[in-house]
C-alpha cells in the first residue's frame, strides 16, 4: 500500500475520533445544564418549602404566644380575685395586711367589687364590722366600697342596718348611699334617723341631700325638724347654727328672718358671723323666697355695719362680701 493511502486512512481515523470526542464533549455539557437546571429548581423549591416553614413556624409561634398572654391575664385575674376574696375574708376579722392594701391602693375608683355580691349572706358581718372601726380606717374604706357595688335593692339593707348605728359616721355613710335605692325606702329612713335628734353634723348631712331631692316629701321632712327644734331650742346661738344649715325655711319664714337680721346687728362677734353666713345663703339660693321689704332690710344692715368705721375690719369686709350678692331691689 502506498504512502498515500496510508495518510488518507490515518486522516479518517482522526476525523472519526475528533467526531467522537465533539460528540462525547456535547452530551456531557448538557447534562450537566440539565443537571444545573435540576439543582437550580431544587434550590427553588427548597426554599419556597424554607419560607413556608417559616411562616408556619412563625404563625405557630405567635398563636402561642396569644395563648401564653390570654393565660397569663387569667392566671393573673384568677390572682387578683383570690387576693380579693381574701381581703373580705380578713377584713371581717382584722385589720387589712399591707400587700391587701397595696392591691386596693392599685383598684381604679370606678372598680366593682364582686366579693360581697357573691356573698350576700355576709352583708350583716360586713355592716357590723363598719360600725366597730374608725372611720380613717382603710379596713372599713374597703368594706364600704363593697357595699357601693351592690344593686339598689341590697344597699337598702345595708342603709337600713347602718342608720340603726350609735355613730354619727356610719349614719353619715347610710345617708352618703341612699341617693341610689328607691324612692319609696328614702322616706323610712329619714324619719328614721331625724327622729333621733341627729346632731348639726347629720342635719347638715340630710339638708345637702334634700336639696339633690325632687321629692316635696323628703324636703318637707328636713324642714319639719328643723322647724320644730328651733322653736324648742332656747339657746340663740343654736338657733343660728340650725339657720346656717337650712335652706330659707317656708313654715316659719318671719320667724327665721328676725332672728338673722338681729344676729347682723348683734354685737356678739359669733352671731354676726353665723347671721352673714345664713343671709348670704338665703340671698345667694333663695331670692325668689325673700320679699322686697326683706331684701331692703338686709340691705340697709349691711351698709351700717360697712361704713361704720368703729367696727372690726372683718365685720366691715363681711358686710361689703354680703352686699355683693345683694341684687338690685
Amino acid at each position: 500500500m502506498g504512502l498515500r493511502s496510508r495518510l488518507n486512512i490515518n486522516i479518517c481515523y482522526l476525523i472519526v475520533i475528533a467526531a467522537a470526542i465533539f460528540y462525547w464533549v456535547h452530551k456531557s455539557v448538557i447534562v450537566k445544564s440539565a443537571d444545573a437546571l435540576t439543582i437550580c429548581e431544587q434550590v427553588k423549591i427548597s426554599k419556597s418549602q424554607s419560607e413556608e416553614h417559616i411562616t408556619k413556624r412563625f404563625s405557630d409561634w405567635q398563636a402561642q404566644n396569644q395563648n401564653n398572654v390570654a393565660e397569663i391575664v387569667h392566671n393573673a385575674y384568677e390572682q387578683k380575685e383570690s387576693s380579693l376574696n381574701s381581703q373580705l375574708v380578713t377584713a371581717l376579722a382584722m385589720d387589712l395586711k399591707e400587700e391587701q392594701r397595696e392591691v386596693l391602693a392599685e383598684i381604679p375608683k370606678d372598680f366593682e367589687f364582686v366579693e360581697l355580691t357573691e356573698n350576700l349572706h355576709l352583708l350583716p358581718d360586713v355592716v357590723l364590722r363598719i360600725t366597730n372601726l374608725e372611720s380613717v380606717s382603710d379596713t372599713r374604706n374597703y368594706l364600704i366600697s363593697l357595699i357601693k357595688s351592690l344593686s339598689s335593692k341590697e344597699k337598702e339593707e345595708a342603709i337600713e342596718l347602718l342608720s340603726r348605728s350609735h355613730r354619727d359616721e356610719d349614719k353619715l355613710v347610710a345617708i352618703d348611699l341612699l341617693s341610689a335605692v328607691g324612692d319609696q325606702t328614702k322616706p323610712k329612713i329619714l324619719n328614721r334617723l331625724l327622729s333621733e335628734s341627729p346632731s348639726e353634723t347629720l342635719l347638715s348631712s340630710l339638708v345637702s341631700f334634700s336639696k339633690t331631692q325632687d321629692k316635696k316629701q323628703i324636703i318637707a321632712l328636713v324642714s319639719d325638724v328643723i322647724e320644730k327644734r328651733l322653736f324648742a331650742e332656747k339657746d340663740e346661738t343654736r338657733k343660728l347654727q340650725l339657720l346656717s344649715i337650712s335652706a330659707f325655711p317656708d313654715g316659719f319664714r318671719e320667724y327665721a328672718f328676725s332672728l338673722v337680721l338681729r344676729s347682723l346687728e348683734s354685737d356678739d362677734v359669733k352671731h354676726q358671723q353665723l347671721g352673714y353666713v345664713i343671709a348670704k345663703n338665703w340671698v345667694g339660693e333663695s331670692k325668689e323666697k325673700l320679699t322686697n321689704r326683706q331684701l331692703q332690710a338686709i340691705s340697709d344692715s349691711a351698709k351700717s355695719v360697712l361704713n361704720d368705721t368703729s367696727l372690726p375690719v372683718e365685720q366691715r369686709l363681711a358686710s361689703l362680701q354680703l352686699l355683693e350678692v345683694m341684687p338690685n331691689i
